[in-house]
């Protein structure tokens, strides 16, 4: 549609340009439009099909508003990095340098992350907010971040749960004996510490004695407040313990996102003189960006989509809070009239859309403080909430004045909000569906009061800016560009540009791990896997060569490992270090690993051998075993695979009455269960281990006084050191990302190892074992993933193997599964019993309808039955996963051989 009022469009002449108007006649140039400051305060949304030239029209968007508008711009990307990374380089080709950028990869690639709290009132109460009305839109947003978690309908079903969560909330704000800040640990703690008085109310209710409220429950000075909480403990016991469960669950759902459980637990220091935020701390400070023109990147593409949504709304309120305290406080800040803005461009925006905050409150209020909004969407329906959701999505339309149209099937709601005389609706539906790829259909918002509004016009895009990767001229890391603030510098690369702007932002506005917050789940996983994760890791080979029995006929000097009587052996004897990164070379750990060459989270360069633990680590893998990788799922630590057990209460015995045979046998098979002893493969019997240590063993005796275990896998013989061996061997079983569980019996790590190279041999994928991904939350056993151009990957499976099954445990396997559509889901079995048994749990749960008889003795046809014939989700019979892959070796062998 060319323009019919041309006079009209070329009054659309300051600000941030989306597009060129098309005219009447080809003799004239078409018309850039451009909105200003005052007309985003009233929205953009793009709405158009894959392919359609959105996240290019987002960079020159975002640019133009840079060179055109005051204030700060804030885009929310979800495509891992593409539009971020073209965003610099076009800033830097059309400025000449990225001082105003902040590039904020989320997590980033030593976990970090923006660092701002959530339960804090003390900016409110400096603003003059009343501490009712500050604690209140804490518990508020609290609830609405839950409900955005949850989903509307089952947050607001444990009512007696969301009024005690309520009330806690309330409680450790307390003017007397709480505190203006604190972290969801905190809260955490205060529900746990009310969990712990169900035993005395049961007993209670055996002796009809009053339990002692006062011990349970946070100190508080309202009287209300505590008569609200104390009535509770009345209840019957049960009942409390269901509701106090409720509680705990609303609190720790956000524990199973690592990166959201650190940020909720940031508390920023205070400067009670100036009344703000001290200076000289890491801090996501919005008071500053706010008052600058700065553009920051937030890259969530790493994320899945509703952890990447869960982190945008976080954002967003943090936003909005200060947004409307710097009304409140009522400074000189400059608005709409004076070309400021603050320009906000979400990227696959409608789940956001969806949130209260930002539907209810954010996108009709925004004008009076100054925010605007850009929605790119694929189709303007994805709003909606459910089918029934017509009147807030009309609202939505209604409140967003400037509409960019691509190719796309419109909506009759859509149709009525746009606008040209010489078209109805169906021509108006027939129109956009044959638009070419990259046109938009716009529809203007007006000039100003009482002022017409614009019709229907075709914009064509704007060129792929200069600096764009597909630009006809790009810019790379080598690309130069002179200083032109200073004539006789040098200047700078693109390069070292970006690297200036990533140390800036992170020492600036980050959550460092392990610096100003604890350590995240890839440095957990980087200390009890030894570094796995880091990619700037040695290529040496860490096999350890067999200890053999001191025989004339079996000892080899150049491989034999002498004893460690007094345990102060070299590093590659001892086995108090990690492995290092074996022969296939550095690590690719799905997220986790480090781009910049340095150990995760210690900000050191990495060696040839930095993945090496050093020779006196023993204790400290020993006191930090609670916490490896498996624990940060969310799985209690004492139990983190299905064949787990608590560790042997006389684990402290020194191993005196063991043979120096015994003491190598030990040591071999806990070498061989890490993977590092040579010329032995998990899918071999363990007797060839025994047999190479020597004659003096007595395995019976092994067994009985706690040292060993020696269970059979099918038909084959293995063993298991316990904890009561490994110390008195001074040895240990890794953990952690590639390496293995805590506690975890032969069972569960031959089954996992087999369909590891099982995945790897039949779907020739890249496996990673015990593998968490960055958001954190859950750990899965197996991992696949195909490699894509530029060095990214794509998850493709997920397994998990299960010996026993314990239904509270195969629920959160199956809750995990679920998150990941279009991936295939494994269940490795040790018998067709815990088939049966795993469908049965699931049912129970809740999460299947079917549940076939026990006759049927297939796990694949019991899978088709539950899941579907659709194969997305497979079960598995772990032994015949192990015979598959001896076959597979058998035949590599004897391809040798050949």
């Amino acid at each position: 549609m060319t323009a019919t009022n041309e006079e009209l469009l070329r009054t659309f002449d300051t600000g941030m340009c989306i597009g060129e108007a098309e005219t009447a006649a080809l003799s004239r140039p078409n018309i850039p439009v451009h909105l200003t400051a005052e007309q985003l305060t009233h929205h953009v949304l793009r709405a158009s099909t894959t392919g359609s030239g959105k996240t290019t029209a987002m960079v020159n968007d975002a640019l133009t508003a840079y060179e055109e508008l005051d204030g700060p711009t804030v885009i929310f990307g979800k495509k891992g990095g593409s539009m971020a990374t073209e965003y610099k380089r076009a800033h830097f080709h059309r400025f000449g340098n990225l001082d105003d950028i902040v590039h904020l990869p989320v997590p980033g690639p030593n976990g970090e992350l923006p660092a701002f709290p959530f339960f804090d009132i003390r900016p409110q109460l400096s603003a003059g907010i009343s501490r009712e009305a500050a604690v209140q839109e804490k518990v508020d947003r609290y609830n609405e971040l839950l409900a955005y978690v949850l989903g509307e309908e089952q947050h607001n079903q444990a009512f007696v749960a969301q009024e005690i969560l309520s009330n806690l909330i309330v409680a450790l704000f307390d003017p007397i004996h709480g505190e203006d800040a604190y972290a969801i640990s905190d809260l955490l703690s205060a529900a746990t510490q009310m969990q712990e008085a169900v035993p005395e109310m049961q007993r209670a209710q055996r002796t009809g004695e009053k339990i002692q409220a006062d011990e349970y429950l946070p100190e508080v000075v309202d009287t209300d407040l505590k008569i609200a909480l104390e009535r509770h403990f009345s209840a019957e016991p049960r009942r409390f313990a269901t509701s106090i469960d409720a509680v705990l669950n609303r609190i720790t759902k956000l524990r199973e996102r690592d990166f959201v459980w650190r940020m909720l637990n940031f508390v920023p220091e205070w400067d009670e003189n100036a009344e703000t935020y001290a200076d000289d701390q890491m801090l996501f400070d919005l008071d500053a960006l706010l008052d600058s023109r700065k553009v920051v990147l937030i890259d969530t593409g790493d994320l899945r989509p509703a952890s990447s949504n869960l982190f945008t709304v976080l954002v967003l309120d943090y936003l909005w809070s200060w947004v409307r305290l710097r009304k409140r406080w009522d400074r000189d800040v400059p608005g709409p009239a004076d070309g400021y803005c603050v320009n906000l461009i979400i990227d696959e925006a409608a789940p956001v859309l969806k949130a209260s905050l930002v539907r209810n409150e954010m996108i009709p209020d925004a004008r009076e403080f100054a925010l605007a909004f850009e929605v790119i969407v694929h189709f303007p329906e994805q709003v909606k909430r459910d089918a029934l959701d017509t009147r807030a999505y009309k609202e939505i339309l209604r409140n967003i004045n400037t509409k960019l149209i691509g190719k796309l099937a419109i909506d009759d709601e859509l149709a009525t909000t746009l606008f040209h005389e010489d078209l109805d609706a169906e021509g108006l539906a027939n129109r956009i569906a044959s638009l070419p790829r990259g046109e938009w259909l716009a529809q203007l918002p007006d000039t100003g009061f009482m002022t017409d509004t614009p019709e229907l016009v075709t914009l064509k895009p704007l060129p792929i800016p200069p600096g764009h990767s597909d630009s006809d001229d790009p810019v790379d890391a080598g690309t130069h560009r002179p200083d032109s603030g200073d004539p006789r510098s040098p200047g700078q690369t693109f390069q070292e540009a970006d690297h200036l702007q990533w140390s800036r932002t992170r020492f600036t506005y980050c959550l460092l791990p392990g610096v100003n917050c604890p350590p995240d789940a890839a440095q957990r996983t980087a200390r009890w896997g030894a570094g796995v994760t880091n990619t700037g890791g040695g290529d040496d080979d860490a096999s350890t060569t067999v200890e053999h029995a001191e025989t004339e006929s079996d000892i080899d000097p150049s491989n034999r490992v002498d004893e460690d009587t007094d345990g102060e052996s070299s590093s590659e004897q001892s086995g108090t270090q990690g492995p290092e990164t074996d022969a296939r070379g550095p690590s690719q750990s799905g997220g986790a690993s480090n781009r910049y060459g340095t150990v995760l989270g210690t900000g050191t360069t990495s060696s040839t051998n930095g993945t090496d633990r050093p020779a006196d680590n023993t204790s400290d893998r020993n006191s930090g075993k609670a916490r490896s990788g498996r624990d940060s799922s969310g799985r209690d630590s004492a139990e983190s695979n299905d064949d787990a057990s608590p560790p042997d209460a006389s684990r402290n015995s020194s191993g005196d009455d063991l043979t120096e045979h015994e003491r190598r046998f030990l040591r071999n098979v806990i070498a061989a269960l890490n993977g590092e002893l040579d010329a032995y493969e998990l899918t071999e019997s363990m007797t060839i281990i025994r047999n190479r240590s020597g004659s003096n063993i007595d395995e019976d005796k092994l067994v009985e006084q706690g040292y060993l275990e020696n269970p059979h896998v099918g038909t084959r013989k293995y063993y298991y050191v316990t904890e009561k061996g490994q110390h008195a061997v001074d040895r240990k079983l890794y953990t952690g990302r590639d390496y293995g569980d805590l506690h975890e019996k032969v069972h569960h790590k031959v089954f996992t190892e087999c369909f590891a190279r099982y995945l790897a041999q039949t779907e020739s994928q890249h496996v990673e074992k015990y593998y968490e991904p960055m958001g954190g939350g859950m750990v899965f056993d197996v991992a696949g993933f195909i490699d894509l151009p530029g060095g990214q990957r794509n998850l493709t499976a997920i397994g998990e193997v299960i010996t026993t099954v314990k239904p509270e445990r195969v629920v959160k396997h199956y809750d995990d599964f679920a998150q990941y559509d279009g991936v295939t889901k494994h269940w490795v079995v040790k018998d067709i019993d815990v088939t049966h048994d795993l469908v049965r749990a699931l049912h129970d749960a809740g999460r299947v309808e079917t549940v076939p008889p026990k006759s049927l003795q297939n796990h694949t046809r019991i899978a088709e039955t539950v899941f579907g014939e659709h194969g997305e989700w497979q079960i598995h019979s772990g032994s015949d996963i192990v015979e598959a892959v001896r076959a597979f070796t058998a035949e590599s062998e004897d391809g040798a051989i050949d």
